[in-house]
C-alpha cells in the first residue's frame, strides 16, 4: 500500500515537471519569433507601400475643376467645354510625391469627343484614368467668302445674301466653286454639276453648323451664254467712214480717284471714251467702273499689274491679261475687247492676241511727265489729226482737266469722238 502511494506521487511529480517545461518552452518560442521580427524590421508591412500604385487626388483642366465629386476610386471622367475652347491644360494632383504623370491625348480639341488617358506611376506600378472631353459645335452657318474659278461671285459679298449670279464666257465649260465658312468646323456641301451647259446653271451650297443643329442654303446661278449671244453682245455697232473727222480718246492705268470726275466731264460732252484698265486697281474703285460700263464707255486690257509684257512668255501673258478680263467682267459684266501693252512693250508683229486686237496710240502728250494741264492740251492739239487715238492717264487730275479742254476744242473743229473699237472698224481693222 505504501509502495503504491509512493509510485503515484512519483508519477505526479514527473507529469508536473513535464507540463511546466512545455509551457515555458512555448512562451519562449513566441517571444523569440517576435523578437526576431523586431530585430530585422520594426514594421511587418513596411516596403509594401512602394508596391502600391499612386492615386490621383483631383484632376483640373483650364476651364475649371473636372469633377466636383472627385473620387480617387473612380477611374473614368467626362467634361464638356465651350465650342471656342480649342485646347485644354490638364493639371493632375496625386497622393505620392514620388509619382510621375503621363497624359496621352490630342493637344488640339476637335468638335465632338476627345479622349485622354492619364497614367500615374511610380516605376513599379501605375493607375490609369480615362478622361472624355466633349467640345460642343457652334450653330454658325455663315460663309465668309464665295468664289468661282478665280472670280469673286460678288464684289460686295455679304453673309446675309443667299443668292448670287455669276456670268461666265461662252467657252467656259467647267467651274470650281470655293466656299469658306466663319466656323472652320462647319460642313459645306456643294450640289450641282461643275460642267456647264448653255444658259443658266444652278449650284446649291448647303452649310451645316458644327453642332449639326442648323443649316443655311446659298444659291448660285452661273449664266453661260451661247457663243452667238456673247458675240452679239460684244459687237459694237458699225461706224461708216463718211468723210467726217474721227478721234478716239483713251485713258490708261486706271481706275483712280479722279476717274469719277472724268466721267462727269465725258457725260457733259456726251463723249464715249476707252479705258485701258490695270486689273489690280479694279477693287479700289469698282463703283467707277460700273458707272463707266453703264454709261456705254469701252474697256481695254492694260495687264493685271502694269507688267512689261514683252518679258513674259505667251502663257504668262495670257494668264496676266485673263486675270484682268475676269476681274472686270466680275465687277461690271464687260470684258476688254482690245489690249494695250504697258509702255507699248510688245512684239509689234503680233497684231491680235487671244482674239483681241493689240492697240497703241498716235498722240502722246506725255502727260505723265509734265503733269501740267496747259502743256498737255498744247501737246495734244499740236499732234491730233483725223483718226487719231489720244493717249492720256486718268491717274492725274491735270490730265483729266486737260481732257475737258481738248474735247471742247476738237468738237469745235468738227471731230466726232468714237471708242477704239469703233475706230478700228473705221480703219477697216477686224
Amino acid at each position: 500500500m505504501h509502495k503504491r502511494l509512493l509510485s503515484l506521487l512519483l508519477i505526479f511529480c514527473l507529469l508536473l515537471t513535464a507540463f511546466t517545461g512545455c509551457k515555458d518552452k512555448s512562451v519562449q518560442t513566441m517571444a523569440d519569433v517576435s523578437s526576431g521580427h523586431h530585430s530585422t524590421n520594426s514594421d511587418p508591412l513596411s516596403g509594401l507601400g512602394d508596391q502600391l500604385a499612386p492615386l490621383l487626388k483631383n484632376i483640373n483642366i483650364d476651364v475649371g475643376e473636372l469633377s466636383p465629386a472627385f473620387s480617387s476610386t473612380v477611374f473614368s471622367y467626362s467634361v464638356t467645354v465651350p465650342n471656342d475652347c480649342t485646347a485644354i491644360n490638364i493639371t493632375p494632383d496625386y497622393d505620392k510625391n514620388s509619382a510621375s504623370i503621363d497624359i496621352e491625348g490630342p493637344t488640339e480639341l476637335e468638335v465632338g469627343q476627345n479622349e485622354y488617358d492619364i497614367i500615374v506611376g511610380n516605376g513599379k506600378s501605375s493607375s490609369k484614368y480615362h478622361l472624355n472631353v466633349t467640345r460642343q459645335g457652334s450653330d454658325n452657318t455663315n460663309l465668309t467668302s464665295l468664289s468661282i474659278k478665280g472670280f469673286g461671285i460678288s464684289p460686295s459679298f455679304s453673309v446675309d445674301t443667299l443668292e448670287y449670279i455669276s456670268n461666265v464666257k461662252s467657252d467656259t465649260e467647267a467651274v470650281d466653286i470655293i466656299a469658306e465658312t466663319e466656323d472652320i468646323n462647319a460642313k459645306v456641301n456643294i450640289a450641282g454639276s461643275d460642267k456647264l451647259s448653255y444658259g443658266d446653271n444652278t449650284i446649291l451650297i448647303t452649310v451645316t453648323s458644327a453642332s449639326g443643329n442648323s443649316t443655311k442654303e446659298y444659291k448660285i446661278t452661273v449664266k453661260r451664254p451661247t457663243a452667238e449671244q456673247e458675240a452679239a453682245q460684244s459687237t459694237a455697232p458699225p461706224v461708216v467712214d463718211d468723210g467726217q473727222k474721227y478721234v478716239a480718246i483713251t485713258f490708261d492705268d486706271g481706275p483712280s480717284k479722279y476717274t469719277n470726275k472724268l466721267l462727269d466731264i465725258l457725260d457733259k460732252h456726251s463723249v464715249k471714251a476707252t479705258f485701258y484698265i490695270v486689273g489690280e486697281r479694279i477693287s479700289y474703285y469698282p463703283e467707277y467702273l460700273k458707272r463707266a460700263a453703264d454709261s456705254g464707255h469701252a474697256f481695254g486690257n492694260h495687264s493685271w499689274d502694269h507688267s512689261n509684257l514683252s518679258k513674259l512668255s505667251d502663257e504668262q501673258k495670257r494668264a496676266n491679261l485673263q486675270q484682268t478680263s475676269d476681274k472686270l467682267f466680275e465687277v461690271c459684266g464687260k470684258r476688254p475687247t482690245t489690249i494695250r501693252p504697258p509702255g507699248g512693250n510688245w512684239d509689234r508683229s503680233v497684231k491680235v492676241f487671244d482674239g483681241c486686237n493689240v492697240v497703241y496710240w498716235s498722240v502722246d502728250p506725255e502727260d505723265w511727265k509734265y503733269r501740267n494741264t496747259e502743256t498737255v492740251v498744247n501737246n495734244i492739239m499740236s499732234q491730233v489729226g483725223n483718226k487719231s487715238i489720244i493717249l492720256l492717264h486718268d491717274l492725274y487730275e491735270t490730265s483729266v482737266d486737260a481732257a475737258d479742254i481738248v474735247i471742247g476744242k476738237l468738237k469745235e473743229q468738227g471731230y466726232t469722238f468714237v471708242t477704239v473699237d469703233e475706230m478700228l472698224k473705221i480703219k477697216g481693222i477686224t
